[in-house]
């Protein structure tokens, strides 16, 4: 990858990593979580990115909007902590994924969307739908956590 290659993947990432950055400040704000969101949203990216550079970068197709990748990063992420046992991070991700999904799912319309973006979105809302399954499965009769 040449400079304008290197630097055009880490502005991609750095537009992704803000999104889940602005989510996870205001769960920080709010008490929900303790953590660096920084730091955080920036791993979540990586390691999101780690799977396939090639389609990230755009070299099998058309880049994935910034929205699509933040959004599959934190489903990865979600995957992630879900196999780790981390619950409270798991939440996390998922308040965040769903604020992400809404907002997409509300004005649609706005993003250019390609079908690399479809692709990302559609693992994104399968990872939101089990997870929203696996805590509604954990709610007691009464609706409070068993």
């Amino acid at each position: 990858m040449g400079l304008f290659g290197a630097v055009s993947s880490t502005w991609s990432k750095a537009q992704a990593a803000s999104i889940i950055q602005g989510l996870l400040e205001q769960q920080v704000t709010h008490g929900i979580v303790e953590l660096s969101p920084l730091a955080v949203s920036n791993r979540l990216v990586a390691n999101a990115w780690a799977i396939n550079p090639g389609m990230f970068e755009g070299k099998t197709g058309p880049k994935p909007h910034k929205a699509a990748v933040a959004a599959f990063a934190l489903a990865f992420g979600i995957l992630a902590e879900r196999r780790e046992g981390t619950e409270h991070m798991q939440i996390a991700y998922t308040l965040a994924l769903g604020i992400v999904m809404d907002e997409l799912r509300k004005h649609a319309e706005a993003y250019p969307f390609h079908h690399v973006d479809f692709k990302l979105l559609e693992k994104a809302a399968v990872v939101l739908s089990e997870e929203v399954e696996i805590r509604e499965a954990a709610r007691g009769p009464e609706g409070l956590y068993a």
